[in-house]
C-alpha cells in the first residue's frame, strides 16, 4: 500500500532543499561570472567544480529524501523513494526540456535522481535492522 504522506513528504523535501540549491547555485555562478572577466584562464577549472558540487548536491538532497521518505512510508521502501524520484525529477524534466528533445544528460538526471534517492531509502533500511538488533541484544 503505498503512503501519500510519505510522498508528499519526499516530493516537498526535494523540491523544497532543489529550489534552495538552484538559488545559492545560481548567486554563486554570478560571481564567478564576474571573477571570470578578471582571471578567464579558471573557466575550465570553474566548469569542473561547479559539476563537482552540483553533482554531490544533488546526490545529498535526493539521498535525504529518499530516507526521510522512507521513515514515513515503513513498508514498500522500494516503491516509495522510486515514486518521489521518477515524479520529481520527471516534473523538473518536463518544465525545463526544450523542443521535446531528450538528451543524454536529462536522461542520467532521471536515472541518478532514483538511484539517489532509493540509497537513501536503503540506508534507512539499514539503520532499522540495526537498531532492531541493538535492542533484540538488551
Amino acid at each position: 500500500m503505498i503512503k501519500f504522506k510519505a510522498l508528499f513528504i519526499g516530493i516537498g523535501l526535494i523540491a523544497f532543499f532543489g529550489l534552495l540549491f538552484q538559488l545559492f547555485f545560481i548567486l554563486a555562478a554570478t560571481g564567478y561570472t564576474v571573477i571570470l572577466q578578471d582571471y578567464p584562464q579558471w573557466e575550465t577549472i570553474g566548469k569542473i567544480i561547479s559539476y563537482i558540487i552540483g553533482g554531490a548536491s544533488y546526490f545529498f538532497i535526493m539521498s535525504g529524501s529518499g530516507y526521510v521518505t522512507a521513515s514515513f512510508a515503513e513498508k514498500n521502501i522500494n516503491l516509495h523513494t522510486f515514486l518521489i524520484a521518477l515524479l520529481t525529477t520527471g516534473i523538473s524534466l518536463v518544465t525545463s526540456i526544450r523542443e521535446d528533445s531528450y538528451t543524454l544528460n536529462s536522461i542520467l538526471f532521471v536515472i541518478t535522481g532514483i538511484i539517489f534517492t532509493m540509497i537513501g531509502g536503503r540506508v534507512w533500511l539499514k539503520h532499522q535492522k540495526s537498531d532492531s538488533l541493538k535492542n533484540t541484544d538488551n
